[in-house]
């Protein structure tokens, strides 16, 4: 996870939020409950303006994997607050809790929330003081216990990830090699 610096907000969601708002907590008090609300007025923060301006601002990268979206899985609004639990369902179509997500990471988190450790938002937040990566094994390490709960939701340590940033380092390893052998061989200081 990274830092990212959030955009102004998208004209359908300044436009319309409060009403959509107000039109889905009528709707959730009517029916009884977030699953009997149809899905087209669950869903209308998936405006194009609004997923334009989340692919931009985490530039086309997963908010917790960093992975790029679009090449191995598909993009999704993720709502860090889970928009079905009732304390967050105000939160639905609130810009400030809508982020850009992986299929994998979003399947992983689902609507799960810790009120005493919540997962990092790298939009207010630096996720590095969380979070940090084990250059040996690849795995993501949590330096806190809101770190452990971004690690454990987002399933930052499953087995392709660590695979892929195991590449990435090995990778690293052997460009640092290669730099040292030629230092070497050319007796020239580097550092």
């Amino acid at each position: 996870m990274k830092k990212v610096t959030r955009t102004d907000i998208p004209l359908s969601l300044k436009n319309n939020a409060d009403r959509w708002t107000r039109e889905l907590l009528q709707e959730i008090q009517l029916r009884g409950g977030w699953s009997q609300v149809p899905k087209s007025l669950r869903e209308k923060y998936k405006q194009p303006d609004v997923k334009k301006a989340l692919e931009q601002m985490y530039k086309g990268k997963c908010c917790y994997c960093e992975n790029g979206i679009g090449v191995e899985s598909y993009e999704q609004i993720e709502h860090l607050k889970p928009k079905s639990l009732p304390p967050f369902h105000h939160l639905t179509y609130d810009w400030n809790n809508l982020h850009w997500c992986c299929s994998r990471c979003n399947q992983a988190k689902r609507d799960q929330w810790n009120d005493n450790y919540p997962i990092v938002d790298p939009t207010t937040e630096d996720p590095e003081q969380y979070i940090t990566f084990d250059v040996v094994t690849g795995e993501v390490i949590a330096l806190h216990p809101r770190g452990e709960t971004t690690i454990q939701h987002a399933d930052l340590n499953r087995e392709k990830l660590v695979q892929s940033r195991n590449k990435v380092g090995d990778f690293v390893r052997e460009l640092i090699f290669q730099l040292k052998r030629t230092e070497s061989q050319l007796d020239i200081d580097f550092y």
